[in-house]
């Protein structure tokens, strides 16, 4: 799966460089607010057109999680 653009719109939205993304990175309670979540739930519907609900996107804390949740949205 083809990370690049994902990873250039989180460190957009959670205010990070972006050489600082990895699988690894946690995602802390402090980083999610309303709008992160939005924000994150269309950058992966326009990036990977697949709809993760936002009760989903918030409970994961790291970006491996996220990439979990694309991949399996992708498999449905």
């Amino acid at each position: 799966m083809e990370t690049t653009e994902f990873f250039a719109r989180l460190a957009e939205i959670f205010d990070i460089p972006v050489d600082t993304i990895t699988d690894n990175r946690a995602i802390t309670e402090e980083d999610w607010d309303s709008l992160a979540a939005m924000a994150v739930m269309a950058a992966i519907d326009e990036i990977y057109d697949v709809v993760v609900p936002v009760k989903e996107i918030v409970k994961s804390r790291t970006i491996g999680d996220l990439l979990r949740l694309v991949a399996a949205g992708k498999s449905s």
